[in-house]
């Protein structure tokens, strides 16, 4: 039992112009009476002659033992300081009065009446609190006491508070004043005590101990107290109840300071908490609500006073209709300011379904027909309820038409049960643990609240059963599988919430059809406060959301919904393997056609995944036909944050086709899968179709990522795209990019940031299109280093591009394009042309780069015959034929690029590196002993490239070098890609390849994945040492890093219940996400974790094509939509100008494909094909 003040505290812990003047036996200065820089509280007082041994004047003591007043201070007003007490309002000032006499317990009833008006009239005292009584009635002394409750404060008049008493019987003089606010006690049961005194003028009780006393609070140091401490834990009765209620008005006209006597007590009275063990009626002499002669009107209640005085005088409205259609949404607002640290908390009577709520305001869905349906908004302080407000007789006109309502409240299964009737769901249905919900050949109809949640251990069923909407326009919720991410994964067991489609099952019209994870809303420390704001950029409070949830779905469909698939967190350790998530989706369609309810906007994504590995798709179709009126309706097919999945990837690391034999497909799409930040959890994509999208696969950080067998078809689909890509790799290492064909209009392949690793494009097909391979970043290492390190090509098809490989003015790719294997040179492998050879084989724009490129003097179309920059004074592209390439054929070659390459167990790729390791670290310090200060670039510019061995003893030397290195390359990969085939990962193994890898990026990855483990002390010792091992990283980009991952592990390491993110966290992460280094990506994905949303991104154009207007699908002779275009702006020179018969157009470009012509008001009179 207690007074409630610790939520008041939110709202104040007291103004430091707030006087409490004790009337007692004097205060003294203490160590718990204390501001923060060390200040007494302690005020001069007064003291009349009568009580000391000189004349009247200001005292704070020295009191001969009566330690009476101090205790009363203490509950006032002692400082938070983690000693001690802590007192109701900690920063108010107190002003010591005695009138007892020196020789005891004793009182001179003039005396007391003179220090009253004092107090007042000369000190300045808000408040009065006086526990104690007189035993004879004294006209002065009333008079004295109605002058402070009416001429106080400037006429508002001063809060008088006295104790009822302890003599067991009426309340004494003068406690029985009117208007006094008269305060008895009750023990912790809420029982008045015996010894309190009541009747008709109590007004109040606060809790108190037995007599003796067992209340701790302040004593006078030294002899002069209770005890020889400066704490005494014997107070009691109601001396000890008094100071409670004159701390919480203390704490009242803190917050509102205009408050009137009589409008402080009606507070108090009105707020005070009904104790059950009493009756309380209406009483005539008590006009503040019902009221005991025992224990007034209650316990005080500080939290409800406060937040009372905080908001008296203001007025509290539900706003909104009062006739309402089902169906249909309506909002309802809370006029009238709410205090700061309060929170309203909405609710409604059983006819609405509540969609959504704010600080102020509530969305409802009506449901049922009533004419007295009821909105409740209520205001909370803390966990204390200070305001209801009610807007009653609301009226529903009509229900909704359904074939059978499931259930008119929320409903939690717990046994088996089967729907197998066509049926209304319009609340939540919960499937607990050890229960199966089956829905069996049937359509279940949902309102836009509707939603179902399979808990951990439950599972649902959808077997040839249709989820679909009820109301015209309005989605549904979909379904939650829930599940506990610390457990592993079994379709038999009841670690986690179980999701099965199967028979033509289909999700329709829904926000999101199934959301795997649970969202758990964080506290944030905001503004001083722990609260859960919704900060800028973020849509809803703070959340991290936690998985396990399992989804089996084959030959099933998810049609319209905004959103189809949402994974949430996902990573399960045992034994040191990290193993997969084992949902996966077979033969499925993910489709948004014409009927979908809602316009596709910002990029929205049909699948989403975040910090979960394995999720697979294996014959899968992802198709959005919606019609399209510019580029901000376009969204993502699959988008990966933090996550790993796998597309038609057969997870069989002794199997020669690594693939499934139905492919997956991709249209429609403004990109059909993003990739951004990987980390430990790659991406593996085979066998799959994209056409018609902007950009097939953009990953951005994405490691170790796979992408073999697909066709890209870059098409310019219905005009909108600004650009268009195949695969975009931004930032991206250790890739796996092979045996894919490209073609259509715009890139196959855009390389973006800096990565100084090596890294292959092998055996692709690129034809038709603008650009097959662009450079627009650092890609390896410049022409001096040794060995060549960067970007190579191998065994690539180039047929009739525009350009086949272009290096921008800031890209760098790997300076030796070749291979030097048992003392031979050998040709890239790389055909440009098959007939047709495009207009430009290799266009390197970086006048500081060179690149070396080897060609079979055999090979069909070998030789890149249209180079940019390779001519004398200054060439950057230096070219020599040699016999010979290592390609089994140029381009895609289908399953012949498998059935070729064996797989090698990672034993034998450990002896591989062991030996090449070796060999490569004997070679390079040989090599630096004899041409160390030879500059290997002068030794081309001067000699040329030699064709055969022996020629430049040197330049044999570096090109063993660089095969060696490239040999050790592809050995950590291959060995990567062989566990990260696996279901299982044996993270001892990953780790030490990682490590081999000695790579930036790696080392990167290798830190996450130790703190994927829990071991943050190698996380940090692999974070610190990356400095040392890489020279010339980006030290900022380090530190940020380390940032990020401690930040990580602090939050996943935390019980969600318990943890509480700082402001100067989010604060930090986005001024790391700003950037553009690995950590500015790491942080993003961490905002993105927590909810924040990230502004998509259009990569602009490279090629030379300009999207200028958009046509009418349905009639091109409509006026034109102008659009602004995401991109380049290139000038457009015609002549002569003005135009005569015969015209020139010119964008200082290579040439201009097509050329449209459109007259005044936007028709199309005429189009051209490029020359």
């Amino acid at each position: 039992m207690d007074i409630n003040v610790e939520d008041a505290w939110l709202l104040s812990l007291g103004a430091t112009n707030i006087k409490v003047a004790v009337i007692d036996a004097g205060v003294n200065e203490h160590e718990d009476l204390k501001d923060a820089l060390g200040n007494s509280r302690v005020l001069s007082g007064y003291a009349p002659s009568c009580c000391v041994n000189n004349s009247d004047g200001a005292t704070k003591g020295d009191y001969e033992g009566i330690g009476h007043g101090e205790c009363c201070a203490g509950i006032i007003a002692a400082s938070h300081n983690n000693i001690g007490i802590a007192g109701i309002a900690p920063n108010i000032k107190i002003v010591p009065f005695r009138i007892f006499k020196s020789s005891g317990y004793s009182f001179r009833i003039g005396a007391i009446a003179k220090t009253i008006t004092k107090s007042w009239q000369e000190f300045d005292a808000d408040i009065l609190s006086c526990s104690w009584s007189v035993t004879s009635q004294s006209d002065k002394l009333d008079k004295a006491i109605k002058d402070c409750m009416t001429k106080g404060r400037n006429n508002k008049g001063a809060i008088v508070v006295f104790s009822s008493g302890n003599s067991s019987s009426q309340v004494e003089y003068p406690a029985n004043n009117t208007g006094v606010i008269t305060v008895g006690a009750i023990d912790k049961n809420g029982i008045r005590y015996n010894y309190s005194c009541y009747n008709a003028t109590l007004e109040l009780v606060a809790p108190s101990g037995s007599q003796p006393g067992n209340i701790r609070t302040l004593d006078l140091e030294g002899e002069n107290g209770y005890t020889s401490t400066a704490y005494y834990d014997g107070f009691g009765g109601t001396s000890a109840a008094c100071p409670q209620v004159a701390g919480v008005a203390a704490l009242m006209l803190s917050v509102n300071p205009n408050l009137t006597k009589a409008q402080v007590m009606s507070i108090l009275n009105q707020t005070a908490t009904k104790l059950s063990n009493y009756t309380f009626e209406t009483h005539y002499l008590h006009p503040d609500g019902t009221w005991n002669e025992q224990v007034g009107y209650g316990l005080v209640n500080a939290t409800k006073a406060v937040a009372e005085a905080t908001m008296y005088g203001l007025n509290y409205e539900i706003v909104g209709e009062t006739s309402l259609n089902v169906c249909e949404h309506y909002t309802y607002s809370l006029t009238g300011a709410i205090p700061y640290g309060c929170r309203i908390e909405w609710n409604a009577s059983f006819h609405f379904a509540i969609i959504s709520q704010s600080s102020n305001s509530i969305i409802l869905n009506p449901l049922v027909q009533t004419n007295d349906a009821q909105i409740v908004a209520s205001i909370y302080l803390g966990n204390t309820l200070i305001k209801q407000i009610i807007k009653d007789n609301i009226i529903i006109n009509n229900s909704i038409p359904y074939y059978q309502n499931i259930s008119q409240k929320d409903t939690i299964y717990s046994e088996n049960t089967q729907w197998d009737e066509n049926s209304t769901l319009g609340v939540k249905v919960y499937i607990n643990s050890g229960t199966t919900l089956t829905i069996n050949n049937t359509t279940i109809h949902c309102t836009q609240d509707a939603k179902i949640i399979v808990k951990q251990g439950g599972k649902l069923i959808l077997n040839n059963a249709t989820l679909t909407n009820i109301c015209d326009g309005e989605l549904w919720q979909g379904i939650e599988v829930h599940g506990n991410p610390l457990l592993s994964q079994d379709l038999n067991n009841t670690n986690q919430g179980i999701l099965i489609l199967q028979n033509e099952a289909i999700i329709e019209n829904a926000e999101c059809g199934v959301y795997v994870g649970e969202k758990r809303f964080v506290l944030v420390s905001f503004n001083g406060g722990i609260t859960l704001p919704i900060l800028e950029g973020f849509e809803e409070p703070i959340s991290m959301s936690s998985g396990g949830g399992i989804v089996s779905a084959t030959n099933s469909s998810f049609i319209n919904n905004k959103k189809a698939i949402n994974f949430q967190n996902y990573i399960y350790m045992s034994n040191n393997m990290e193993i997969d998530n084992k949902s996966s989706f077979t033969n499925c369609s993910f489709i948004v056609n014409d009927n979908a309810l809602f316009t596709v906007s910002n990029n929205e994504s049909q699948v989403s995944l975040q910090y979960v590995k394995g999720v697979r798709f294996n014959g899968c179709n992802f198709i959005d036909a919606q019609p399209k009126s510019s580029l901000d309706n376009y969204g993502i097919g699959i988008y990966s944050y933090n996550a790993g999945i796998c597309l038609n990837d057969n997870r069989s690391p002794f199997n020669l086709i690594p693939y499934e034999a139905i492919p997956c497909s991709f249209s429609g799409y403004g990109t059909a899968i993003q990739i951004k930040y990987s980390g430990t959890r790659p991406t593996r994509i085979y066998n799959t179709l994209f056409i018609n999208n902007q950009t097939s696969i953009n990953a951005v950080s994405a490691y170790a990522l796979t992408m073999q067998m697909c066709d890209v078809h870059n098409t310019l689909y219905n005009h909108h795209f600004p650009s268009l890509y195949g695969l975009v790799l931004n930032k991206c290492d250790n890739y796996s990019v092979a045996n894919n064909i490209f073609h259509g209009e715009g890139t196959g392949i855009l390389f973006l940031g800096e990565e100084t690793n090596n890294n292959y494009i092998k055996n692709n097909t690129f034809h038709d299109m603008c650009v097959a391979c662009y450079v627009d970043g650092v890609q390896g290492l410049y022409n001096f280093h040794i060995p060549s390190i960067g970007l190579k090509f191998s065994c690539n098809l180039f047929n009739n591009n525009e350009e086949d490989i272009k290096v921008a003015e800031n890209g760098i790719i790997g300076t030796y394009q070749g291979y030097y294997s048992n003392y031979k040179y050998y040709g890239t492998g790389n055909q440009f042309g098959n007939p047709d050879i495009s207009t430009m084989n290799i266009d390197n724009c970086n006048n500081s780069f060179e690149i070396w490129y080897y060609y079979d003097l055999n090979g069909y179309n070998h030789n890149p015959v249209n180079c940019n920059n390779i001519n004398p004074p200054n060439p950057n592209i230096v070219i020599n034929s040699v016999l010979g390439n290592k390609c089994l054929a140029s381009g895609y070659i289908g399953e012949n690029y498998y059935l070729t390459t064996p797989i090698v167990p990672i034993s034998e790729l450990n002896d591989m590196y062991l030996n090449v390791i070796n060999e490569y670290n004997i070679l390079k310090a040989e090599y630096i002993n004899m041409y160390g200060s030879i500059n290997i670039v002068d030794i081309v510019n001067s000699q040329g490239l030699p064709d055969i061995q022996g020629l430049n003893p040197q330049f044999d030397m570096y090109a063993k070098l660089t095969d060696l290195k490239d040999s050790l390359t592809i050995i950590c990969q291959n060995a990567l890609q062989f566990l990260l085939t696996n279901e299982e990962l044996n993270k001892s193994e990953y780790n030490t390849w990682l490590y081999r890898c000695e790579t930036i990026d790696a080392d990167y990855v290798l830190a996450e994945s130790y703190l994927n483990e829990g071991n943050i002390t190698q996380m940090n010792t692999i974070l610190d040492d990356i400095p040392n091992k890489y020279p010339n990283c980006d030290l900022a980009e380090n530190e940020q890093y380390k940032i990020c991952l401690n930040y990580l592990y602090q939050w996943d390491n935390t019980n969600i219940d318990s943890l509480i993110i700082t402001q100067e966290s989010i604060d930090s992460l986005e001024l790391i996400a700003s950037g553009s280094n690995r950590a500015s990506l790491k942080a993003e994905a961490m905002l993105r974790k927590l909810g924040k949303f990230i502004m998509p991104y259009w990569e602009p154009d490279r090629c030379d094509w300009v999207v200028v207007t958009n046509p009418s699908l349905e009639n091109k002779n409509e006026t034109f939509i102008k659009e602004t275009k995401i991109g380049l702006i290139q000038e457009m020179i015609l002549t002569p100008n003005p135009a005569t018969d015969k015209l020139k157009v010119d964008n200082g470009q290579i040439h201009i494909k097509e050329l449209y012509i459109y007259d005044v008001v936007g028709k199309e009179v005429k189009r051209f094909k490029g020359n």
